[in-house]
């Protein structure tokens, strides 16, 4: 039997409520077993797995739900923007010796957010999050003295400058003006661009 995708957002909503995370997982589990395809319920079990601070078992069941083709749109931004804080807060958890994890984790959240803003299903919550990331990777470059994380941030920008609005550039002008002076801007059009 499937579950119906309403009953799946009443159970998540009862569930975590409580904020009984483990009991949550529990029940969680037990209605997977009913229906192991459930998309909401694996989104669920990986927001709680996140909560939990599971990360690695989190990331694992976000990566299967984003392979996923014809999410709806709505779910397709919220997961992801769950499998971002995800990744971010796993950043955090990671030692400063794991360079190869970081990077790993924040190229995976520059792919993520490329796709939504491709897709214009991006929002500020989206860019704040992006800009989050190229704070992690300028504590990346501090430490490593490699740029690439930060000329990644940097081509997503001026691959998707057209999509973005006003407010849009005026919250990643927020974030980009602080390292204006450490690192060299002038060779990327539009960061060029949103701080002129």
């Amino acid at each position: 039997t499937n579950l119906n995708p309403e009953d799946s957002k009443n159970f998540k909503s009862k569930s975590i409520g409580q904020e009984d995370f483990i009991g949550a997982e529990e029940q969680i589990d037990q209605a997977l077993l009913i229906d192991k395809d459930a998309l909401p319920l694996k989104t669920c079990k990986a927001w709680i797995l996140t909560l939990n601070g599971n990360y690695s078992s989190a990331i694992e069941l976000y990566d299967d739900i984003i392979k996923e083709k014809n999410l709806h749109r709505k779910f397709r931004i919220s997961t992801y923007d769950q499998a971002l804080t995800c990744y971010y807060r796993h950043i955090l958890k990671l030692s400063e010796s794991d360079n190869i994890e970081v990077v790993k984790y924040i190229n995976k959240a520059y792919i993520l957010i490329k796709l939504l803003i491709k897709d214009n299903d991006f929002d500020k919550t989206i860019l704040t999050k992006l800009c989050k990331f190229l704070n992690l990777s300028i504590n990346y470059y501090k430490s490593t003295y490699k740029p690439e994380l930060i000329i990644g941030f940097f081509n997503t920008i001026d691959s998707y400058f057209t999509n973005f609005d006003n407010n849009s550039l005026y919250v990643i002008k927020l974030y980009i003006v602080n390292i204006e002076e450490s690192f060299e801007l002038s060779q990327f059009h539009a960061i060029s661009t949103i701080l002129s």
